[in-house]
């Protein structure tokens, strides 16, 4: 697995370190104050903020500590006076100088510490994720396939596992009769994504009967999840659909469909899928389930995941059965 983001992480906090190490190097105001007028020294409250010190005049008085506050006025009043000299403005600069490290330090951390999390998010799922990919590659481990299951379109399983994914915003539609090796080739695709690119690269897996679970949960007691699982699969970089149309079309989970494919469509983002049936039988499947204009919206699914004749929108590759394997 990369180790990119956790470079970059390593790199955000040596960065905040080296800036609070050069800050430390400059004298604070307090310090240089107490330098110059060592006389005062520990009595400064905040010469340079009149509210401050406002604040801080009044908290002696609360506290019943008025005979320090001649001693605090005196101390500020001589602060003052010093900082207008040009040893004062230079320890002055410093000082803001001083400041403004520490503040960009601050910044470099919280930035590690929000990509500390992502990663730490995106293990986790990819753990899940991974569970899932060794149940779609049969059980086998994604880092070797194995081709010699004799059902397995060999040479679409090669075509498959070579697109070039992380270069590409095509979509990917594996698609032939079942076990030819889909599933198992898309699986692979989806490990070696897992393997080269960062950490925080956000992948979704999902397959046809899981999408159409989260459809029928917008319904019920689970629709908060199944809202956020469906926001996932539409943002996510790198969508990876196993089994499309292998839960019937209704008009909620057309509907849903829809909503998924126009949403990464509009932001280029691909969409990797498997399925048992051909644009022109999907499209007869689409049509069936959906409502009034059925027509009309099963074709501008269907060009938001292939696109047109002129307008090509996914790289499709059959799998077929082999000689001498029987259906």
């Amino acid at each position: 697995m990369t180790t990119t983001d956790q470079t970059r992480e390593a790199a955000l906090r040596n960065q905040a370190a080296e800036l609070k190490q050069q800050a430390e190097e400059l004298p604070s105001i307090f310090e240089a104050l107490g330098e110059a007028l060592p006389e005062h020294a520990g009595k400064f409250t905040a010469p340079q903020d009149e509210i401050a010190r406002q604040f801080f005049l009044l908290r002696l008085r609360l506290e019943d500590r008025e005979g320090e506050i001649q001693t605090a006025d005196e101390a500020n009043t001589a602060a003052r006076a010093w900082l207008k000299t040009e040893e004062g403005k230079a320890a002055n600069e410093k000082h803001h100088r001083r400041d403004e490290l520490l503040e960009q330090a601050d910044k470099l951390i919280r930035k590690a510490d929000k990509l500390s999390d992502a990663i730490e998010r995106s293990k986790r799922a990819r753990m899940v994720m991974l569970d899932e990919l060794y149940d779609a590659a049969g059980g086998e481990l994604l880092t070797r396939p194995n081709l010699n299951h004799p059902d397995i379109d060999k040479d679409a399983f090669k075509a498959a596992i070579r697109f070039p994914i992380a270069e590409s915003s095509d979509n990917l539609v594996l698609v032939g009769a079942p076990g030819t090796g889909k599933s198992r080739a898309l699986a692979y695709l989806a490990g070696k994504v897992i393997d080269a690119l960062p950490m925080r690269t956000s992948i979704a897996w999902t397959t046809g009967p899981e999408f159409a679970d989260h459809v029928a949960s917008l319904g019920g007691e689970g629709r908060s999840e199944a809202r956020t699982k469906l926001k996932e699969l539409a943002e996510a970089e790198f969508l990876f659909f196993d089994d499309f149309g292998g839960a019937s079309f209704t008009q909620a989970r057309i509907s849903a469909l829809f909503s998924l494919f126009d949403a990464r469509f509009s932001h280029r983002r691909g969409t990797y899928i498997t399925t048992n049936f051909s644009s022109a039988r999907l499209r007869e499947l689409l049509a069936k389930g959906g409502g009034d204009d059925a027509e009309i919206v099963a074709d501008r699914l269907l060009r938001r995941i292939v696109g047109t004749a002129n307008d090509p929108r996914a790289h499709i590759i059959k799998f077929e059965r082999q000689e001498g394997v029987k259906g």
